[in-house]
């Protein structure tokens, strides 16, 4: 594979040749670790050989298509492409080319469901740490795997989708490469453009800064969105276009944190196809909470075949934002977007020696009504200034679309921008009738501003609702009503409002209780059998399965106080040896079959990790830090979640019986959950949160909650031990029986 490929634009093949030495030197540091290096790593090592090497500003420019440094660890991930350029990668290419072909063997074979597993890497590769790197590879960047379990350092399985069948003729690297390249040959965030003022632009966006954030849906791609960033790319700006439906080895991280917070401003094309799906409403929550942070022209509105009254159907925020139409086309809207872009360097560089520009005069021809009240949030500040905020001079601000393609924000005092604006909104403002996303903004608001009495009236509205519908059994609507209070309890726990987080989940326990009615605990308590049909279980299993995804955020997020907050409410109304309300959750749902379904005619246990993991990846609120719905870190920390419950069970009641607790954590391999046990035992501050009994009573939690774990892994051929470091400390600590004493 000598020849240059004819498929990847000379400017691309041009940047690698450059640097040929560096990108040799992080291949074979692959090949030697199995891991990619970081920057820091990478550099120190070559200093110390007396090579001092910049890697960082190396690569600071590299393009898309070859890969990308990671944010955090710095980790320096090279794409295929890349590796095609690279000599001494050839191994691990025509690795990944044989597991194409397996996967197209396995498709056309009769195993249902066809998959490629880590046994597959050994067969293809020799040496464990080649295997790794190559599992590292495939598990980033085959487009054609579905479900499965395991990470890179995993005994892991891949399903095989319909997506292989793109790949029917490959035979070579070459072949596979030539197919995703032309898959990808529109996406310019990958920069495929060749030539011309677009090409530039791409070129640049590995930078540091970014000028424009394109948020759109796929359908509006073609009619204003690429238009759009073409217009912007021929002014000289830089321009993120998000093509989230086509991924290269990219992740929710690299688009939203790496994409939303690099760039100065975030176009958000509204239609209807823009709040018919998910993925864009997250990155305009990713927008609205750098609103919060009290950045001012971030959000700029263009709404394409919609009205206003659509727009606030769906967001009244949004709404109340001033907005371009595309009706005005897409060079003035391009022109519009730039005199933003400079509002906001004006705002970033204040001096008083330039004025504040005066809101623009309507044209006579197509008059357009002038605000009556600034709109706060169109401004960037969300809502209420905390008190000792300066005030913004009398008199209009200049508006951020100065022209006639602006549509005009409602204002008056019942309007959404007078709710939110800078003077305390009415009680009962901020309710759960409200978009979620524009809840939670509004919620913190209410936080900022110290408005604990507007808050307690917000969970007091979610307990009416909540005994709304238990009295009329509406479980859609409490499913509604859990999802927002779960969203709402994640917004805190990520800006470490755990107090917060504490009181949402009271009301959350406040509704768990609400269908026992006298009697009921007795009742659902001596049952060995509960109608599936009761609405009583349900609700328990709907609360379990999203505490679970929240349990397993504040994992990811070490917040262990609200873990140990999460595991232990008492379910009111329970009977006394109910101790927790997750074991409560489990005990009544199995009872009602809510964790079993048929399949080929025989009914088979569903994990609840599994069925917790589709939560997290319905509910994008769980995932804001930036991980895929399919990321397997997802179901690891739903078992880490899992393993750490059962300790602080424990801990709370002192009874290792297994009264208390259940590893569901046990039908997977050890390997997901002894990282984090192995941290409780020596870090402090974990400990004392999670497990504040002594070390010989932890040690008899480990070795109870190991030997059932233990057990139903041998049902699931799952966890078989907590290893040496673990076992260890049990050994050291566990109390020994005394002797009896002869005669």
């Amino acid at each position: 594979m000598s020849q240059e490929p004819d498929y990847l634009p000379a400017h691309i093949v041009a940047w690698a040749q450059e640097r040929q030495q560096s990108l040799d030197l992080i291949v074979s540091t692959l090949l030697e670790t199995g891991e990619w290096p970081t920057t820091k790593g990478l550099t120190r090592e070559l200093a110390r050989a007396g090579k001092p090497v910049p890697l960082a500003s190396i690569l600071q420019d590299i393009p898309r298509p070859l890969g990308f440094v990671e944010n955090g660890p710095g980790r320096i991930v090279l794409l295929l492409p890349c590796l095609r350029l690279v000599p001494g990668a050839e191994a691990l290419l025509d690795g990944f080319v044989t597991l194409v072909k397996l996967g197209l063997e396995r498709y056309r074979g009769e195993d249902e469901p066809p998959e490629i597993t880590r046994q597959d890497i050994a067969d293809v590769i020799q040496g464990e740490i080649q295997q790794r790197a190559l599992s590292e590879i495939f598990l980033r960047e085959a487009p054609f795997y579905g479900s499965g379990t395991g990470g890179p350092d995993d005994e892991w399985t891949r399903e095989v989708t319909d997506e292989i069948v793109r790949f029917w003729d490959v035979v070579t690297a070459d072949d596979y490469l030539r197919i995703r390249t032309e898959q990808l040959s529109t996406s310019p965030q990958f920069g495929y453009l060749a030539s011309g003022p677009e090409a530039k632009t791409v070129q640049r966006l590995a930078g540091e800064q970014r000028d424009v954030f394109i948020s759109h849906a796929s359908e509006d791609k073609e009619a204003i969105a690429r238009p759009l960033t073409e217009a912007l790319a021929a002014r000289g700006y830089t321009v993120w276009f998000d093509e989230y439906e086509i991924v290269l080895g990219d992740s929710l991280r690299r688009k939203i944190e790496r994409g939303l917070a690099q760039s100065r401003l975030g176009v958000v094309i509204l239609s209807k196809s823009f709040f018919a799906k998910e993925w864009p409403k997250q990155e305009l929550n990713a927008l609205y909470s750098r609103l919060v942070g009290g950045e001012e022209n971030v959000i700029v509105p263009i709404w394409h075949q919609m009205t206003r009254e659509q727009v606030a159907d769906h967001d009244v925020l949004l709404a109340d934002l001033y907005a371009g139409n595309s009706d005005a086309g897409v060079d003035r809207l391009a022109d519009e977007v730039g005199r933003t872009l400079e509002l906001r360097r004006q705002a970033a560089t204040p001096s008083p020696e330039i004025p504040t520009a005066p809101l623009p005069e309507p044209a006579a021809e197509a008059p357009v009504e002038a605000p009556r009240e600034p709109a706060p949030v169109g401004r960037g500040t969300s809502v209420p200034a905390p008190p000792h905020a300066e005030q913004p001079p009398a008199g209009k601000p200049p508006s951020p679309f100065p022209s006639r393609a602006i549509t005009a924000p409602q204002s008056g005092p019942e309007s959404p921008a007078s709710r939110l604006s800078g003077r305390r909104p009415p009680l009962g403002a901020v309710n759960f009738d409200m978009e979620p996303g524009v809840l939670n903004i509004a919620a913190l608001e209410l936080v900022r501003d110290g408005d604990t009495i507007a808050l307690q009236h917000l969970f007091n509205d979610a307990i009416a609702r909540g005994r709304q519908a238990v009295d009329i059994s509406d479980l859609d609507a409490l499913g509604e009503l859990l999802d927002r209070l779960t969203c709402l309890a994640a917004t805190f726990l990520t800006l470490d409002q755990d107090e917060r987080v504490s009181d949402v989940i009271g009301v959350m326990a406040r509704v768990y209780g609400m269908p026992l009615r006298p009697g009921d605990a007795q009742r659902f308590g001596y049952s060995t059998r509960i109608n599936p049909e009761e609405m009583a279980p349900r609700l328990w299993f709907q609360t379990l399965e999203r505490l679970y995804g929240l349990g397993a955020l504040a994992v990811r997020y070490e917040k262990w106080n609200v873990l140990r907050t999460i595991g232990l409410q008492k379910p009111e109304g329970a009977a006394e040896y109910e101790k927790n309300w997750l074991r409560h959750a489990l005990t009544m749902s199995a009872r009602a079959g809510l964790l079993q379904q048929v399949e080929d005619d025989r009914t088979v246990e569903v994990s609840l990790l599994v069925l917790a993991r589709d939560q997290v990846a319905r509910l994008a609120c769980l995932r804001p830090d930036g991980l895929a719905s399919t990321d397997d870190r997802i179901l690891t920390s739903l078992a880490q979640f899992d393993a750490l419950w059962n300790l602080v069970a424990i801990d709370d009641s002192g009874d290792a019986s297994g009264r208390d607790f259940y590893p569901h954590f046990a039908r997977l391999y050890a390997n997901r959950v002894t990282p984090v046990v192995e941290q409780l035992l020596s870090d402090h501050d974990m400990r004392h949160a999670l497990f504040q009994r002594s070390d010989a009573d932890l040690a008899i939690a480990l070795q109870s909650v190991g030997a059932l774990a233990q057990r139903e892994g041998w049902r699931y051929d799952g966890f078989t031990d907590w290893g040496s470091r673990i076992t260890e400390f049990v050994d050291a600590n566990i109390p020994q029986e005394e002797p009896e004493e002869s005669g």
